[in-house]
């Protein structure tokens, strides 16, 4: 973080990388600043530590489109007066192309499964039992 220009998050959320965007981390920005994007979980960044480092100038700005509760309060620290924060209703993702995209990809992904393929992006292996093809 100490050398770039953005960081963009693309992680999971769990204990460990709950927060992981925080006052600490933010630190580690250079001293030019750099812009954060969130697309990933609301909760791996700390909002009142994305809304100190912006007013601080540490962060140059932040793209997000993930809030760590939803429906996002009304009172909300993201919806205070912040420079340079671009947020978005969790729909970034939505382009006509997109949809296809999703519905393409979970036919395939029920497909694999249904024909004794392992899933692609299985997370819950210890729960499902497959008969790999050879």
């Amino acid at each position: 973080m100490s050398e770039s220009d953005i960081i963009s998050l693309h992680c999971w959320l769990d204990d460990q990388t709950k927060h992981i965007i925080n006052e600490e981390s933010l630190s580690w920005v250079k001293p030019s600043g750099a812009w954060l994007v969130n697309t990933a979980r609301g909760a791996v960044v700390h909002e009142n530590a994305l809304v100190a480092a912006l007013l601080s100038g540490r962060l140059l700005g932040a793209a997000i489109d993930v809030v760590e509760v939803e429906p996002y309060p009304k009172t909300g620290v993201l919806f205070q007066s912040v420079p340079n924060l671009h947020l978005t209703p969790h729909t970034a993702f939505y382009s006509d192309e997109g949809f296809v995209e999703m519905r393409t990809k979970a036919a395939q992904e029920v497909r694999r499964v249904l024909v004794g393929q392992k899933p692609r992006n299985l997370v819950n292996s210890k729960f499902i039992a497959y008969q790999e093809q050879k």
